[in-house]
């Protein structure tokens, strides 16, 4: 009788043991943990993502192509019935706290949580208005750039240019170099790709009050080091 009683708290010990090692299994990491403790659960990522109007694709120097997402969870959408600069009566605002997110071709997603060139204040784009803006790369750039657009006066608009990373796993936020001064955005009306020569160039045009004159400046493009730069 103790031996059967003995052979019976072995069983349960051992079935026991067994069902704590099965925990361990179920418990490791798998690929989409990884992606969960990066940007959250997958599914809620994935279905917040789908929902913003705010994307566009870039592509790589390889030529992979890469989809740039804003996502504001506080974003509210406004029916603008007044004119301003900014927007005409019938225009759709959209405001919020937004992040950058990056899917890669696999569809990977990363959140780019260290990228705010406009710095953490809420930010605004018009759905009637070209705010978020693709520059083809022409092959001296390390891919195509992409422009954001904040209204700053009237007279122009706050820029900001973003470019994929030299391994396309995130974005790199460019700085404005103008006399050994870098700056995260640039103040401008518009900022258009010019191809002279051999080198390859983005034009700023500015208008400025005080002088009461327009100011065009040529604008070199670094992609390794992620700046831009003039000089007077």
């Amino acid at each position: 009788m103790g031996m059967h009683r003995g052979v019976i708290v072995l069983l349960i010990a051992l079935a026991a043991f067994a069902g704590c090692e099965t925990g361990k299994d179920s418990e490791m990491p798998t690929e989409n943990d990884t992606l969960q403790e990066t940007v959250g659960p997958k599914a809620a990522i994935d279905s917040d993502l789908a929902i913003s109007n705010l994307r566009v694709f870039l592509n790589s120097q390889e030529g992979s192509q890469n989809e740039v997402i804003l996502y504001a969870s506080d974003e509210q959408i406004i029916q603008v019935t007044d004119p301003s600069c900014a927007a005409q009566p019938g225009d759709t605002l959209r405001t919020g706290h937004y992040s950058f997110y990056l899917r890669s071709q696999e569809g990977t997603v990363t959140a780019l949580q260290t990228i705010h060139p406009f710095g953490t204040e809420a930010l605004e784009f018009n759905d009637q208005r070209k705010m978020l803006e693709v520059l083809p790369n022409n092959g001296d750039w390390g891919s195509d750039l992409l422009t954001v657009r904040q209204y700053a006066s009237c007279n122009g608009t706050e820029y900001a240019l973003l470019g994929l990373s030299a391994d396309g796993d995130g974005l790199l936020s460019y700085k404005f170099k103008l006399n050994n001064k870098e700056f995260p955005t640039l103040f401008a009306s518009e900022l258009t790709p010019v191809n002279s020569g051999d080198r390859e160039l983005l034009r700023s045009l500015s208008y400025d009050n005080s002088q009461g004159h327009w100011t065009t400046r040529y604008w070199f493009v670094d992609s390794n080091l992620g700046i831009l730069s003039s000089k007077d």
